[in-house]
């Protein structure tokens, strides 16, 4: 338990490889999507991809990796600092004041976006799932009424979050409730002790090109390229002794 009082999970290796997350002697790697820029479209466009990514999520990488190397230079709290990224975002409270906010907004959004990422495919992908299936869907059921619910809750969470943020489908640990949240910035639920499982990025930069401020419509084109099979591998990278 850290100073903070949250019992965290025990992040498996599994799940970062899921993750595409990957370190390195010079830092972390910026995760690969997975898929070509343009293999969303017609829903979330090759322009939009080439940016988020290539641009924006190479920022909060770069950044990342330099104030974690300022961090551990420094030798204070060097226990923390030696960490994974993934027990660091987990115990964000616990790094110490100077770094606290480069790694919260910078590291949330390396790990975040790796999330994001993750659960979408192609839309012509054979082995993809618009709706869960299985297991997973009895859960979101018993947690939520049914999937229309859960999808209903996310759109509205998704579309009414002021500012920039995120949409979460968190697993309680202990209990294996289900849950939805929301985070402000780049801010993740794992701080809180919790697994998530689905990322939905609602800052601007995800849509504007195609959708200027038109967030539902946004929301909507998402749901076309989630992907529940990618979902339920998450959930499983958490869990890999169920």
């Amino acid at each position: 338990m850290a100073a903070s009082g949250v019992d965290y999970p025990i992040v498996p290796p599994g799940l970062m490889a899921c993750l595409k997350i990957k370190d390195s002697a010079e830092g972390y790697l910026l995760p690969e999507v997975g898929y070509d820029y343009a293999d969303l479209e017609p829903y979330i466009d090759e322009a939009t991809m080439k940016l988020h990514h290539s641009r924006h999520h190479a920022g909060y990488t770069r950044k990342m990796n330099a104030a974690l190397d300022a961090w551990r230079k420094s030798g204070e709290c060097a226990e923390l600092a030696a960490k994974p990224i993934e027990n660091i975002m987990q115990r964000i409270d616990d790094v110490p004041k100077k770094w606290q906010r480069a790694i919260r907004n910078n590291g949330g959004g390396y790990v975040n976006h790796a999330f994001y990422w993750q659960n979408m495919s192609p839309g012509n992908d054979p082995k993809a799932q618009r709706e869960p299936t299985g297991p997973l869907l009895e859960k979101i059921k018993a947690n939520f009424g049914s999937y229309e619910a859960l999808k209903q809750k996310i759109t509205e969470s998704a579309a009414g979050l002021f500012g920039s943020g995120w949409v979460w489908l968190v697993e309680v640990p202990g209990s294996g409730e289900f849950q939805l949240v929301t985070s402000e910035n780049q801010d993740n639920p794992m701080s809180q002790g919790l697994k998530p499982i689905l990322a939905l990025d609602v800052w601007e930069h995800a849509y504007y090109l195609k959708h200027k401020n038109d967030r539902p419509s946004y929301i909507e084109s998402w749901w076309k390229v989630l992907d529940w099979r990618k979902v339920g591998d998450i959930l499983a990278a958490w869990n890999p002794t169920q």
